[in-house]
């Protein structure tokens, strides 16, 4: 089990035989991006490379997730407010 401090709170992730199914994909970098997640890693916060980008695609995720539900809240109150529902 690894704890690593990300965004204020304290994140633990589970030994490889507890996490779930991964999968592989390739993608391309900037150089400095590689390079910064490089000195996260160093810096201790994160365990390897790979725990940081999934760390920051699920903050992505739960971002625009909540943008979009926002978005279609909003829009639902518009609608209801002019229209009439």
């Amino acid at each position: 089990m690894y704890i690593y401090y990300v965004s204020s709170i304290y994140m633990i992730t589970m030994s490889k035989s507890k996490r779930k199914k991964m999968v592989l994909i390739t993608t391309h970098l900037p150089k400095s991006y590689i390079e910064g997640l490089e000195r996260l890693v160093e810096s201790g916060r994160y365990p390897n490379k790979s725990e940081a980008i999934r760390v920051a695609v699920r903050e992505l995720l739960v971002k625009e997730q909540y943008f979009i539900q926002r978005e279609k809240e909003i829009e639902e109150e518009l609608r209801n407010r002019f229209l009439g529902g």
